[in-house]
């Protein structure tokens, strides 16, 4: 069924730019206040620590392909759980992709609205990035990719730029005193590392089956994903540099707070609107992915031989969904804090380990031989 759905076709090569893009995504604008805000100056810790744990989340969107290769993750679902439960856990899987994809158009609106255009209606730019949220729906996964490709090589130089610019603004004295925060409070911020950037790479399972079949998968996969936290670790520590653990607990965009820091020269300045693109385009392919994933997966379940009807009826859905997500920024970012882990480890980790277990327990009463790519 997923074949007919989505006829276009992809290399391992594009696939790991959207596994980089999806990890980086949003993550490299709020992961780092909520490091700080919960390690102070050892928030850097947090995201090294959590750039090498978060690796085994992947390995469970890697763990159930390889056990069904050629199916999406909803396919998988209904395999392993049957028609009614499977179809009760896919509802999940749609609510879960339809509010990724909602809280990301906004998140993109409340950043343009409050630092980049504060005159603009916030429903202005949700419906202008809903538009072309729709026609990247419309033309298919294969020419979503590769716009991707074609933008990333822009996207890593002006991420290498920012970096390079701040260097002369670092004060390693600000990470001083190490370890003070105790380790339960690093341990704590490395979870929000864990779960932002790395487990909402479980939309990847929408897209694998459209990857063209090569050795290499596994590896650009895990390879593009670590780098992404690698990006963001970077970023952590950058920020804790330059901005100190206060100012990067406490500013509602610390990424974008940096940027305003770069000054070269008296010459070079007010360069924070160019570094912005780098976060609207990888919040915006992370957006477009989680709206294919809802797309997709409505069409599976409603057997619909083509989804790109869906197109439009989507659209009016994620206008008012992205507006009533959360009344204003601190509401949200409080949900975000504390309430959004629970449902992101519910169904990127709790429920994939309840579908391996299940497949394993299947897999013994029949007595059938393991596939050879497990």
């Amino acid at each position: 069924m997923s074949a007919r759905l989505e006829p276009g076709v992809i290399n391992a090569r594009q696939m790991a730019v959207l596994a980089f893009l999806i990890v980086v995504g949003d993550s490299i604008l709020i992961v780092p206040s909520l490091c700080a805000y919960a390690a102070d100056q050892d928030a850097w810790i947090s995201g090294l620590l959590g750039a090498a744990l978060g690796i085994p989340m992947l390995g469970l969107t890697l763990a159930l392909y390889n056990r069904y290769p050629g199916c999406n993750l909803f396919e998988i679902v209904l395999r392993l759980c049957g028609p009614w439960a499977g179809a009760a856990v896919s509802l999940l899987y749609l609510y879960y992709f339809l509010l990724g994809a909602g809280s990301l158009i906004r998140e993109i609106g409340d950043f343009m609205t409050i630092q980049i255009m504060p005159e603009t209606p916030l429903r202005a730019v949700h419906f202008l990035l809903i538009l072309v949220l729709l026609f990247a729906l419309w033309s298919g996964l294969e020419s979503l990719v590769r716009s991707a490709e074609l933008f990333f090589p822009s996207f890593m130089l002006l991420f290498a730029s920012l970096i390079l610019f701040l260097l002369p603004k670092i004060d390693a004295a600000r990470l001083q005193p190490m370890f003070a925060s105790g380790w339960s409070h690093i341990v704590h911020g490395s979870l929000y590392m864990i779960i932002y950037p790395y487990s909402d790479a479980i939309m990847l399972a929408m897209i694998l089956p459209s990857v063209r079949t090569s050795g290499r998968l596994t590896r650009d996969f895990l390879l593009a994903t670590a780098l992404g936290g690698f990006a963001i670790f970077l970023v952590i520590l950058l920020a804790i540099l330059v901005l100190g653990p206060y100012l990067t607990a406490t500013s509602v965009y610390p990424t974008y707070a940096l940027a305003k820091k770069i000054n070269i020269g008296s010459f070079l300045q007010r360069v924070e609107a160019i570094q912005a693109i780098d976060w609207v385009l990888s919040t915006f392919y992370k957006a477009a992915l989680f709206n294919y994933g809802f797309v997709v997966g409505t069409a599976q379940l409603l057997r619909l031989r083509d989804y790109r009807f869906l197109a439009l009826p989507t659209g009016f859905i994620l206008f008012g969904f992205a507006y009533l997500v959360a009344p204003n920024v601190p509401f949200y970012n409080d949900v975000l804090f504390k309430y959004f882990p629970f449902w992101d480890l519910l169904l990127t980790a709790a429920v994939p380990v309840l579908l391996l277990l299940l497949h394993a327990i299947r897999g013994r009463s029949s007595g059938s031989p393991r596939p050879a790519n497990e």
